[in-house]
């Protein structure tokens, strides 16, 4: 697997790169010839590289972000025993036709010996919820 610092270092060659070849369009630019196309492709060539990286240090963050929230919430489902059952009331027409009405998320949290559970019906929780 690549790592985050390959795809750094890749952004940071690509940029050296494309300074040189600024300083290189300078040079060509004092000389009488004419190759503004071929400067224009490289360049474009240079600032794909440096996306086509970037795209992938985004994913790295993305997943770091993700990992460590779930490690987190690993913790606490661990220390209550928790469980999380995520369902949909398909009885009835509801919202849509066959659909049901609420969606949500029930949760069960065992706690020294003490069992509790909450049910959120809505289709997003944020922290508020929680409360």
């Amino acid at each position: 697997m690549t790592s985050k610092a390959q795809y750094e270092m890749v952004i940071t060659d690509a940029d050296s790169t494309l300074t040189s070849l600024h300083t290189l369009e300078t040079a060509i630019d004092q000389t009488d010839l004419i190759l503004d196309g071929q400067i224009t492709i490289a360049e474009n060539a240079l600032l794909a590289i440096i996306s086509s990286a970037q795209d992938k240090l985004d994913l790295i963050e993305q997943e770091e972000v993700m990992s460590g929230f779930l490690a987190e919430l690993k913790v606490v489902f661990e220390k209550y025993a928790a469980s999380m059952e995520v369902g949909s009331d398909e009885s009835g027409y509801g919202t849509n036709y066959g659909g049901g009405s609420s969606v949500g998320v029930k949760f069960v949290a065992t706690l020294d010996g003490v069992t509790s559970t909450k049910e959120i019906d809505k289709v997003v929780i944020t922290s508020v919820d929680l409360v």
